[in-house]
Order: structure tokens, then sequence, then C-alpha cells
């Protein structure tokens, strides 16, 4: 295995926000010897070269979203039930261990107008929801106070007032509607207001009790993907476990799908429409061990904004690949590519490559590969909203789960979740080198670390938080001195 990473100085010294984005980046690859003439990088099917994704959503922003489920997928320490959770993972196809990520339908308000989120315990505040979106989650339109059988007019009020409460208390922009319900009335105003697509168990047009194929592009224009709700009334752990081995079955190279699923709440007790978390933690521990870093990691376990964005970016980007002796220089255009994403990262796929000397780029992103004798996979990551200049890093200023500043000059400080007794710090490279262990000052559940210009030289690193010798959470972070 070989992994590169590239990052320039633009990123580290300028706002992303105030970078004139061009909309084509030029890839260099160079081999080892003169490439055949049918060499070409082409756009994977799926992020990471993976065979499915598998998105999972919790309706109605409770809180047992964050305090359970965020907490069992990203790891951490839970207050609801007091336990360390280790996380979930996959790999990106090139060592990198990335967590389990979900999404959030989010509705404001209560019959009566009033805001759920500021002061009722069992719904998730706007802090959390900063949080999630750091942490990589993503957030649907679920109407304004989750109000059914509505006019057209209503159907538009809803949207737009719950778009507007939600960014100007978070930052964050809604792309994906998922109606209420399942009332299919909310569909077309969606996408009148620029819904890039919406997620419904009524009314869908892709992917009904299958899985959506996504071995074709996104359906144009207007797409309604099928999502499959899940609860304890109808599901035990091991009939989950069950039904995902048979539909996983049905994919595979060539054969990818995608596959959404929904609950309520994921509480120890049992609430209608909702699973109990005992099963939710089962099943999503199983498929861990089965088809993440434990298993055969051929998932890829992310939010469904994550995943449409890909598909998206997989369609619309124009790709000429240039060959000279040795170097294949791949020219991706993202003109057509929707400016309202989220993310515009892509993998690559080369075809028996030969041996890989170098990958360089002048753009600010970042490049990790990895090469087999059959295929060459390269994996693009892109800033959140690139292209768009739209910021959807939530405006948060002290993310519980990250280091701050970032970037930074070398002085980082770090959250430590209450309980962890013995915690140290590791400093890795991206490809998982290990650095240093600094000396660390602990104060008020705070971790302060001095990176030390000595021993890291300006780029990007894993603050790695460990108990012992069990890992926390990890923080990318960017040095600039």
């Amino acid at each position: 295995m070989k992994a590169l990473i590239l990052f320039f100085g633009l990123l580290l010294s300028v706002p992303i926000l105030s970078i004139a984005q061009s909309k084509e980046i030029i890839i260099n690859i160079q081999f080892d010897n003169q490439i055949d003439t049918d060499i070409q990088a082409v756009p994977a099917i799926l992020k990471y070269d993976k065979e499915f994704a598998f998105s999972f959503t919790f309706d109605d922003g409770r809180s047992d979203a964050f305090s359970l489920g965020y907490k069992l997928m990203a790891g951490g320490h839970s207050e609801m039930d007091s336990l360390d959770y280790p996380g979930l993972f996959y790999t990106d196809g090139c060592g990198n261990l990335l967590p389990f990520r979900a999404g959030i339908s989010w509705y404001t308000a209560n019959s009566a107008m009033v805001d759920l989120h500021l002061n009722t315990p069992s719904y998730l505040t706007y802090n959390d929801a900063k949080t999630l979106s750091n942490g990589g989650w993503d957030f649907f339109n679920h109407s304004y106070n989750h109000q059914s059988g509505l006019n057209s007019s209503d159907y538009v009020w809803q949207l737009t007032e719950n778009s507007k409460s939600f960014k100007a208390n978070t930052g964050i922009n809604f792309n994906i509607c998922v109606p209420p319900d399942g009332d299919t009335g909310y569909i077309a105003p969606a996408f009148a207001l620029g819904a890039l697509a919406c997620i419904t168990s009524m009314g869908a047009q892709i992917g009904n009790e299958i899985g959506a194929d996504i071995t074709i592009p996104v359906p144009s224009p207007n797409p309604i993907y099928w999502r499959h709700e899940i609860n304890s009334d109808n599901y035990t752990a091991e009939l989950l476990k069950s039904a995902i081995d048979r539909w996983v079955g049905t994919t595979g190279q060539g054969k990818q799908k995608w596959w959404n699923e929904f609950t309520h709440r994921i509480d120890y007790k049992h609430i209608a429409s909702s699973l109990e978390f005992p099963a939710f933690r089962s099943y999503f521990e199983y498929l861990e061990q089965k088809y993440g870093r434990l298993g055969k990691d051929n998932g890829w376990f992310a939010g469904s904004g994550e995943v449409l964005d890909y598909l998206l970016v997989r369609d619309k980007v124009i790709i000429h690949n240039e060959k000279n002796g040795s170097l294949l220089s791949v020219h991706i255009d993202f003109s057509n590519v929707p400016e309202t994403l989220r993310h515009y990262n892509l993998s690559l796929l080369v075809k028996n490559p030969g041996h890989v000397e170098s990958i360089r780029t002048d753009s600010p992103l970042d490049i990790t590969y990895h090469q087999t004798s059959e295929k060459l996979l390269i994996n693009i990551d892109f800033p959140d909203s690139y292209f768009s200049g739209i910021n959807e890093t939530a405006n948060e200023t002290l993310p519980a789960d990250a280091c701050y500043p970032n970037p930074t000059t070398g002085k980082l400080i770090m959250n430590v979740p209450v309980g962890i007794s013995n915690p140290r710090v590791v400093i890795s490279d991206m490809r998982s080198l290990i650095i240093s262990e600094p000396p660390i000052e602990l104060r008020n559940n705070q971790i302060y670390i001095d990176l030390g210009r000595n021993k890291c030289s300006p780029g990007i690193y894993v603050i790695s938080l460990f108990s012992g010798q069990r890992l926390i959470k990890s923080s990318k972070v960017i040095l600039n001195f």
C-alpha cells in the first residue's frame, strides 16, 4: 500500500471562501515506464470504489441521535448511558479510517409554533446540530412543524420557513427534502425551491424495496429515492442483520447500489416507530464487523447528502486524459456540477496502471492513492463547498469533538470527554505514521498541546486522544507557521 497526501499553501494562508476557484483541476500521475495508449482515469461508480452505499437517517431531530447514535458511530463518552464508545469505521481504500456517518431529518417547531430545539430536553439543540455537521453528518428539510395534508402554499411555507430558521441558527443549508409522514404533496414544492432530491418511503421512483441502482446516472430532473423504515415493532437485531446480508448479496463491482434506512428514536425503552438502542447498536456493530474495517470493507457508510453529492459530481464532471510518455495528466472540469453541493470529492480509477512514482497537483486539495496490479484508486478530497463558496462547516466556537484553533500555528486545545483517565495525545501524519507524543497539560477537561516547530513542518496532521491504549477520538488539523 502506498499513500500520498498533497496540500498546498494557498489553502493554508487564505480563507477558503475568498479564493476565486477555477472550475478545472489537473492531476499529474507520473509512472515509472511509458504508459499504454488505453490508460485513462475515470470516476469510480462509488466513492472509495466501494460495492455499496449505506445511509441512515434519524427523523425529527431527537436528542438520542446525538447522545447515542453519534457517540456509537464517531466514538466518545455518552452521557445518556455513561459508556465510552470506540467508534465504528470503514476505510477509504487507501488505509485511512473513516467513521460511520448518518443524517438528520429536521423539523423546527411543534403545532403551537414553539421551537423545539431551544428548551426541549428530548430534542437536539442547535449546538448539537453544529457538532453533528462538523462531524460530517447531513441535515434534511422535514418541514417547519411536521404538518401533512396541506394546500400548495402551505407546503411552500413549511419548507421555506424551516430552511430559514435552520440556516439562521446553524449556518447550514438543506439540499434534500424528506417529506413528513411521507406526504407526496411536499415533493413538487421542494424541487421548485431548489431541492436536489427527495427521499421518502411513499411516492418514491428510485430503489423501491431493492435499493437504488447507481451504476446508472442520477435520473434527471427531480430524483425521488426510496427509504426503508426499521423499528422494534417489526425487527430484531438478528432480523436486521439477515436482511442486510441478503441485500448486500445483490451488490458488487459493476452492481453497486445505494440503501437508505431510517428510524425515529433509538432510546433504551420501546417507542413507536423507533428502534430500541440495544438492537440498533448490535446492528451497526455488525455492519462494521461484516462490511466495515473489521470485515470485507466493501461498504460506504455515509449520510444521504454525502452520497448524493458524490453521484452528482461523478455524473457531471468532464474528464480529459492527456498522455505524454510516462506522464498521465487528468483534466477534471467541474463546470457542469451544481454549485450548491457540500461535497465535491471524487474517486478516480485507472485500470492496469503500472507502477506510480508520484501524483501531483497545483490545486489546494488532499489526494490519497492506493495501487494494485489491477487498478489505481485515487481519492480527491476538497474542502467542503469548494466550488460553491457556501460555508457548510457549522459556526461553532468550541466544537466538542475537535481541536481548535484550526488551522493553527502550533498551539492547540482539545476537549476531553468526562470520565477519561490517563489521557495522552499522539500526533500522526496522514499516512498514520506517528510523528510524536508531546507532553500535555490538562486543565478543566481540556488538553493544551504544542505541536512544536522542531518536530512538525507545515501540513495536515491527525491529533489522536487516547485513554491508556484505547483510542477516544481523532481530529485533522492544519499546521501553518
